[in-house]
């Protein structure tokens, strides 16, 4: 996988099409409580970090899948996305093209 568009002493001998994974989380009144003092005290949330982290090797997790499920060995051009959403919901997508390397 790379966020790049080739892959250093491999060549792409086919293109796959877009592949995606997304995730929608809830960030939870616990997360929600004890980001609450983080920002009082101007310090990290890691109850944040945490869900984050978790929620985007779960979008990640998905696009593999879906490269997997149509032949593809590698992806390229990774990108995430994220959106807010009302509720304490936050979003995350993936996207990449899946190819075939060799």
């Amino acid at each position: 996988m790379t966020t790049g568009f080739t892959f250093e002493n491999r060549q792409i001998t086919e293109y796959l099409g877009l592949v995606s994974g997304e995730t929608v989380i809830g960030t939870g009144f616990i997360s929600d409580f004890k980001a609450s003092f983080s920002d009082l005290f101007g310090t990290d949330s890691k109850a944040y970090s945490d869900r984050l982290k978790d929620a985007k090797q779960t979008a990640l997790y998905d696009m593999i899948t879906d490269s997997i499920n149509r032949g593809g060995n590698a992806i390229i051009g990774i990108s995430y996305s994220y959106v807010a959403f009302t509720g304490n919901m936050i979003g995350i997508s993936v996207n990449g093209t899946s190819v075939k390397i060799k």
